[in-house]
């Protein structure tokens, strides 16, 4: 099982599957070379990188009135459980982590791709399909190849004012041709 999970990834899935891994490296950078074939339960979740320019781009804004009471004084405690996860986090945020991963997808594996988390924008299907993926947790994620889809759903929203199912036809894909996206 290979479970890539964390806030500042754009990448966030729980791949089940067979194959091998060589991991490379030492506590200030790791390297993972991964050929995997996927088997049932796996989600593979790609956030893109439309978030900013989604959120500067809406033309209806939501005001909470609510009243609010503000408490003062208010003391923040930490327990020694949660200092000692902090700097666990802190410490594995200096490590250097690049995956590059060969992914044979089977109609058993769900793929969803957000383009736009906001306006809940996505595609989300089951498919197959030889990926290719290098990431970096200091940079950038590249993807290459096709993945043709056997079933999948396109939630489309313009603005918060349109919203849109499209069910995508069999025999569909997407390309991924290793275009660089900053997380």
């Amino acid at each position: 099982r290979l479970s890539l999970v964390g806030s500042e990834m754009c990448i966030r899935d729980r791949v089940y599957g067979t194959g091998n891994a060589m991991l490379i490296g030492n506590p200030q950078e790791l390297q993972v070379n991964a050929a995997v074939t996927t088997n049932r339960n796996t989600n593979f979740v790609y956030i893109t990188n439309a978030t900013a320019s989604a959120a500067s781009n809406q033309f209806i804004k939501f005001v909470d009135k609510t009243p609010r009471r503000f408490v003062q004084d208010s003391i923040n405690v930490m327990s020694e459980y949660d200092r000692l996860q902090q700097e666990m986090e802190e410490e594995e945020s200096k490590t250097d982590i690049r995956l590059n991963l060969l992914i044979d997808a089977t109609p058993d594996a769900t793929m969803k791709i957000i383009m736009d988390p906001i306006a809940g924008d996505y595609i989300s299907g089951k498919g197959s399909g030889n990926i290719r993926t290098e990431f970096f947790n200091k940079g950038d994620v590249k993807m290459f190849g096709n993945y043709r889809i056997n079933q999948g759903i396109y939630k489309f929203s313009l603005q918060e004012v349109i919203r849109k199912d499209f069910i995508i036809k069999d025999g569909s894909s997407i390309t991924f041709n290793a275009v660089s996206y900053t997380h």
